[in-house]
C-alpha cells in the first residue's frame, strides 16, 4: 500500500546490494493512493543475487516515508548433464533389463529433475544421486533430462543411446 494522510505520490526503486550505492526507478512517480494493490511491476530479467526494493511515500509537506525490503533474485538455469546413459551408447538388454538413468545437476534451489525416454516421462527425482530406473527396451532412444529450480529456471540435456 502506499497511502494515507497528506498522501501526495510514490515510487518505486532497486538497487543492488544489501545496502545499494545507486538506485534505479521502476516504473514513474504515482499520485494515486493505492491500498492493497499492484503498485508497479518489476521486469527483474538479466538480475541476479542480493536486491534491496523500495517505496517511498511522499507526502504534503515533503516528508518521505520509505520500506526497504531485500530479496534475492535467481534467473539463472540449472547446470545439467547426462551421465548414463552418454550419448551413442550401446547397451545390452540381456545384461541391463532395467538401466539407471544418471544424471549430474548443480543448482543450489533445485525443485526437480525430471527424466523422460522417447517423450515419456520414466521417472522423477529431487534428491542427488539424481537418478531413475528405466525398463529397458530394444531400439535407439533419446533420453532428455529437464532440471528445474525453484525459481521456475529449467535446463536440459539430452542423449541418444541404443538398447540391443
Amino acid at each position: 500500500s502506499a497511502a494515507g494522510a497528506d498522501f501526495l505520490s510514490y515510487r518505486l526503486e532497486y538497487g543492488q546490494g544489501l545496502y545499494p550505492q545507486a538506485w534505479v526507478q521502476i516504473g514513474t512517480d504515482s499520485p494515486a493512493p493505492l491500498v492493497e494493490r499492484l503498485l508497479g511491476e518489476w521486469d527483474t530479467a538479466g538480475l541476479d543475487g542480493l536486491y534491496a526494493l523500495r517505496l517511498m511515500v511522499v507526502r504534503s509537506d515533503q516528508r518521505v516515508e520509505q520500506a526497504v525490503v531485500q530479496v534475492t533474485l535467481d534467473n539463472t538455469p540449472p547446470q545439467v548433464a547426462i551421465s548414463y546413459p552418454q550419448a551413442a551408447q550401446e547397451i545390452s538388454l540381456a545384461q541391463e533389463p532395467q538401466v539407471a538413468l544418471q544424471a549430474q545437476v548443480n543448482e543450489p534451489f533445485l525443485a526437480n529433475v525430471k527424466f523422460y525416454v522417447d517423450g515419456v516421462l520414466a521417472g522423477e527425482s529431487d534428491l542427488a544421486p539424481f537418478g531413475v530406473v528405466w525398463r529397458a527396451k530394444a531400439g535407439s532412444h533419446t533420453l532428455r533430462v529437464l532440471a528445474t529450480d525453484r525459481a521456475g529456471n529449467t535446463a536440459e540435456a539430452r542423449s541418444d543411446f541404443t538398447v540391443k
